[in-house]
């Protein structure tokens, strides 16, 4: 399918993670090694499960995942160095994620042609939201596939 492409590739890294900020206690904050090496766990796990529900059309599952990915980076407390570029990375993945509902919708609707158009404006948001993950040091999170 030609939409595979274009609005599933902005589905594929933006629904990884999203959160406005993130949770835990001081007494549950990570080392930078540690926070990385759990975020690019989930990012890693994330891409997986929303390739595979991304190939089987199952765009519920695709929001799904996604969720649950922001569930589990919120409740990783990073240390206070990393806090600012960590947060501006969840910021940034909580525009490109209401970026594709739209598209979503537009899949569920059989609407393909306002899908790709919509892909545009998720792939602009998607791009900072890369560009965040780096500066996090979050690899795996900066990743579309």
């Amino acid at each position: 399918m030609k939409i595979r492409t274009t609005a599933i590739a902005a589905l594929l890294s933006v629904a990884a993670v999203t959160a406005a900020g993130c949770g835990g206690s001081s007494s549950d904050q990570l080392s930078q090694s540690d926070l990385v090496a759990k975020a690019n766990a989930i990012c890693k796990q994330v891409v997986a499960d929303i390739g595979a529900a991304t190939d089987a059309q199952d765009w519920d599952k695709v929001r799904t995942v996604g969720e649950d990915g922001v569930s589990k980076l919120k409740d990783l407390t990073p240390p206070d160095d990393l806090k600012d570029k960590y947060d501006a990375y969840l910021a940034a993945q909580t525009a490109s994620l209401a970026a594709t509902e739209p598209i979503i919708a537009a899949l569920k609707a059989g609407d393909q042609a306002k899908a790709k158009s919509l892909a545009t404006a998720a792939g602009t948001a998607n791009a900072k939201a890369d560009a965040a993950a780096t500066a996090a040091g979050l690899t795996e999170c900066a990743k579309d596939s």
